[in-house]
């Protein structure tokens, strides 16, 4: 066998061990795999979270960019999650333009000890929901007897998925970039990004392409649950692997264990 089929089947039993033997997502201890990925750099922490319920999720009404607040379940989940990682200490903070998430983040730093360390929180458009044109302010109910011209035109005045991707994709890989800046001196990245339910799935399905190697991953139904918990580790873009992909590791997927 010629070094490089050698070196390419290493690295799949590798992955391989990583899958047999990684632990559910949600579980929170260390296992083998993770001990393996020591060698494959220093991982920045990422926690995705989307909004508390809205008013408009309490009565089914389809949201999108409608700036719907929370509501007093809305305020009370997202307590109930600051209070869950109130050890945490964010480097960073993103949110929406869309109120429903500044009111999220705001209430879940006012919930953590060491608040004041928090770093500023960020307006980032390229985190907002997708827009869904004529459907919002409407009952999710009419969407499924609505007439073939309704239907046509709330496809052609929404957001289209190429450009929801495209805005995924843009700030997924410049927060993934933060793993290759190679600063012992600086503080490990731990970033809170509160955002939107279809913006989330849409983030899943970015990571399952050829760019990113998974570990303790599992596909989730539907979409999250207010303030469900999404959090990875990111590592570096590894020369170990092929096309120079880099390793996420999954610690949570749609987690609402806090509520």
């Amino acid at each position: 066998m010629t070094g490089k089929f050698c070196q390419q089947l290493v690295l799949n039993l590798f992955f391989l061990q990583i899958l047999t033997f990684g632990a559910s997502a949600c579980s929170g201890k260390e296992t083998n795999s993770r001990k393996e990925l020591s060698g494959f750099g220093q991982p920045i922490q990422v926690m995705f979270v989307r909004h508390g319920q809205t008013h408009a999720n309490k009565y089914g009404i389809t949201q999108g960019l409608l700036n719907s607040l929370l509501t007093e379940k809305g305020k009370l989940q997202a307590q109930k999650l600051g209070q869950h990682i109130s050890n945490e200490t964010f480097t960073r903070v993103y949110t929406s333009n869309l109120t429903r998430t500044r009111q999220t983040a705001d209430i879940i730093l006012k919930n953590l000890e060491n608040a004041s360390s928090c770093g500023p929180i960020i307006e980032d458009l390229r985190v907002r929901e997708k827009g869904l044109g004529v459907l919002e302010g409407m009952k999710r109910t009419v969407h499924k007897i609505s007439s073939p011209n309704i239907k046509n035109l709330a496809r052609s005045s929404a957001e289209t998925k190429k450009n929801l991707q495209k805005r995924v994709r843009s700030f997924f890989d410049e927060i993934c970039g933060l793993a290759d800046v190679e600063d012992k001196s600086s503080q490990r990245e731990n970033i809170l990004v509160v955002t939107h339910g279809i913006w989330l799935g849409q983030l899943i399905k970015y990571v399952k392409s050829d760019k990113f190697k998974l570990v303790n991953f599992r596909n989730p139904k539907g979409y999250s649950r207010n303030t469900g918990v999404t959090r990875m580790e990111v590592y570096p873009v590894s020369k170990k692997l092929p096309h120079h992909s880099r390793i996420i590791d999954f610690l949570s997927i749609y987690d609402v264990s806090h509520l």
